[in-house]
């Protein structure tokens, strides 16, 4: 026969089985809860990249297409941005780290570098603008050797 204490002492047990995995069961509904976050985080940061990528280019019509020249060739002569020179990851990096996490912020820069003579000018652009220029920040100066790649 049983007794009533050994039923109490089960009933105990069962209880405390029953607390430890109501425990577990929350801490994997946290998991659970941190990774969809971060999943959702990762998707909209590929949406917003690939919305960004894509260029819509017209088709031209006939009355706009001009007749090759000398001058033409030399007007139309293409100027790689800078943003090629950048990785996704390290776009998403610096703007985070140099630029305010301001996605504006860094795309003005990017185009004004762009249109900059040399790394001498840029580096003077971003010096009067920008005080991380001077410091020994990683993200600073893994910037700045992208930028002085992309003039040599």
């Amino acid at each position: 026969m049983v007794s009533n204490k050994n039923i109490e002492r089960y009933i105990e047990q069962i209880e405390d089985l029953i607390t430890d995995l109501s425990h577990k069961l929350d801490a994997l509904k946290a998991e659970l809860k941190t990774a969809d976050t971060e999943i959702q985080e990762e998707r909209q940061i590929e949406e917003e990249t690939s919305a960004s990528d894509v260029m819509f280019i017209p088709k031209a019509t006939t009355s706009q297409v001009e007749k090759p020249t000398m001058a033409n060739s030399i007007k139309k002569e293409v100027v790689n941005p800078l943003r090629e020179y950048i990785s996704m990851f390290d776009y998403f990096y610096f703007r985070r780290e140099l630029f305010l996490d301001s996605e504006s912020l860094i795309e003005s820069e990017l185009d004004t570098l762009t249109h900059l003579v040399d790394f001498s000018s840029a580096t003077k652009h971003l010096a009067a603008n920008y005080p991380w220029v001077k410091t020994d920040e990683p993200a600073a100066k893994a910037f700045l050797e992208i930028v002085e790649r992309y003039y040599a």
